[in-house]
């Protein structure tokens, strides 16, 4: 149905149909869109004037879009020694276990260190994991 549509728009028109570019099945965030691999490759080498998409094309099209732009300002702003990620918390993590053996509960030994009770948590599971 969309593509006699479209079909019919540029005949309505004049236009002559360069080629037809259709993405079956599937959605959108699929990694392997050929036909919009194939699309834009023939965009670049000015193999027609325009492009006729049916309107949830479009959609997909510009999700596309904002991934690879994504990219590439993740891969620039790395290449300019960026990290990415949370904050490493800094304590002391000595002082951390020696509160927990002096009978300390992990809400004391959060605000003696001025940390979180979860960092804390997490941190002296992974010293004691049993």
């Amino acid at each position: 149905m969309q593509l006699r549509e479209l079909r019919d728009y540029c005949q309505r028109r004049g236009w002559e149909i360069a080629s037809e570019y259709v993405d079956t099945g599937g959605s959108g965030s699929k990694a392997s869109r050929p036909q919009l691999d194939r699309v834009m490759r023939d965009a670049g080498e000015h193999r027609f004037d325009c492009v006729l998409v049916w309107k949830a094309s479009v959609a997909e099209f510009e999700r596309s879009m904002i991934q690879e732009r994504v990219k590439a300002g993740v891969r620039a702003a790395k290449s300019q020694g960026v990290s990415f990620g949370r904050p490493k918390v800094v304590f002391d993590r000595k002082r951390a276990l020696d509160l927990k053996t002096g009978g300390h509960s992990l809400r004391e030994i959060a605000g003696t260190l001025g940390v979180g009770r979860g960092t804390i948590e997490r941190f002296l599971l992974s010293q004691n994991p049993n």
